[in-house]
């Protein structure tokens, strides 16, 4: 196990799956990372967990790692390519799904699970939707990033990447931001919007509670 604060690696060599894991805007899964590596039974997978410290919704880098997206990407292929594997998958919570649809998009690669996923932080969205939330954080974004790359909406990302993804996102009914986050995407090729009977943002801790959450890492998730 390899850990800078930014990243944590658990590598398992006769495991050939790879999972990128991407905290949220908090730094983690909605629960503790053990606890979600346990309950979505891919303890003994290899894993990356990827948290975002500077708290820009990975725009600005990784601390100790990237100054930005260019530079998060080629740290991203750079791991990928050392570890053995025949299947990847990119996985995110809130913030951390936003990134994870992002990065997979921006390193040509398909399969990705999304909780509860922001889909947009520009300010012309969040105004339109009227999604407020953590408008201090998202402010710092702007400024930190003003002479940088930015994808500060998934949708035109996604429209204009040649390869058909595999992304599956799961979000709560009842919560209105994410439920208009999450159905932006629905009608690109390769989105399929799983809906949960809740009114929480913490779907992870839900799916987690019901004994669910392996099963959403498989796209098969039931009512």
């Amino acid at each position: 196990m390899t850990n800078n604060n930014s990243t944590e690696k658990v590598l398992h060599a006769e495991s050939k799956k790879l999972f990128l894991i991407f905290g949220g805007i908090g730094g983690g899964m909605a629960i503790p990372p053990f606890e979600f590596f346990n309950s979505a039974r891919i303890i003994n997978e290899n894993k990356i967990f990827i948290r975002d410290l500077n708290q820009c919704y990975y725009q600005a880098g990784l601390a100790g790692i990237s100054n930005d997206i260019n530079t998060t990407v080629d740290y991203l292929r750079f791991e990928i390519n050392q570890i053995d594997h025949q299947d990847l998958y990119f996985i995110g919570n809130c913030a951390g799904g936003f990134a994870a649809i992002m990065f997979a998009a921006l390193l040509n690669y398909r399969d990705v699970i999304a909780y509860s996923p922001l889909t947009f932080i520009d300010p012309f969205n969040r105004i339109r939707f009227r999604d407020f939330r953590n408008t201090k954080k998202k402010i710092i974004t702007y400024v930190r990033t003003l002479m940088k790359r930015k994808v500060y909406d998934l949708k035109p990302l996604l429209n204009k990447n040649h390869q058909k993804m595999n992304i599956h996102i799961f979000v709560g009914t009842g919560f209105r931001a994410d439920y208009i986050h999450s159905y932006r995407l629905a009608d690109i090729q390769g989105v399929t919007i799983h809906e949960i009977k809740t009114d929480t943002h913490n779907v992870v801790k839900l799916l987690r509670d019901q004994g669910k959450l392996a099963q959403t890492l498989r796209g098969d998730y039931q009512d």
